[in-house]
């Protein structure tokens, strides 16, 4: 049975953060630090271990705060799509505000 199968909409952050790599080790995505020529590899390097761990697209934008740098998570919260997990309009929001053209 996976993560998803099971999750209301409102996905426990326990159960997040059980279903994703720890930060820093192997399986996890590289701790963004705010450098803009690495933002889309961070974002796909995390949708990969999000789909590889089977969470929750609700639980995306909760999750990936795990990988960023403090500074940085000050920075995220002020993104779009931030505030109701909304992972396409928070990606969308942290590409276009780090000039991401793909």
């Amino acid at each position: 049975m996976s993560l998803s199968s099971v999750c209301s909409p409102q996905v426990p952050v326990t159960w997040l953060v059980a279903a994703m790599p720890p930060p820093r080790s192997k399986r996890a995505p590289k701790m963004f630090d705010g450098d803009d020529d690495e933002i889309s590899d961070f974002l796909t390097a995390y949708e990969r271990c999000a789909l590889d761990a089977q969470l929750p697209k609700t639980g995306w934008v909760k999750c990936l705060f795990r990988y960023l740098t403090p500074f940085q998570k000050l920075v995220f919260a002020a993104f779009k799509g931030h505030d109701d997990e909304d992972w396409d309009v928070f990606k969308a929001s942290i590409k276009e505000a780090f000039g991401c053209k793909d």
